[in-house]
């Protein structure tokens, strides 16, 4: 994974606290159903497919890569074929990967 990456995820850990109990139960649900699958496949769907499910893709690979929940693949998708929209990459602004 690359290092900035790892970083951001690694300080996201003290936010986990932020995190409703109620919440954090229901993502335990789906995570451990994820894991209950042979080789999972997450498909995100956003209208255009420019940045939301791209990001979405990409953000389930990298958190099932660092909970260490193996063989997941991820996909995007959308309702219209578009290209990958230019802000989403420009908008490192405030130190977001």
């Amino acid at each position: 994974m690359y290092q900035k990456l790892q970083s951001y995820i690694d300080d996201l850990d003290a936010l986990v606290n932020e995190i409703p109990d109620e919440r954090k139960r229901k993502l335990e649900e789906i995570a451990n159903y994820i894991r209950s699958k042979d080789q999972p496949k997450l498909t995100f769907i956003c209208t255009h497919n420019s940045r939301r499910s791209h990001l979405c893709q990409i953000w389930a690979a990298a958190i099932a890569d660092y909970f260490g929940i193996d063989n997941v693949e991820t996909y995007s998708g959308g309702t219209e074929a578009t290209a990958f929209n230019p802000r989403a990459v420009a908008g490192n602004r405030k130190g977001r990967v």
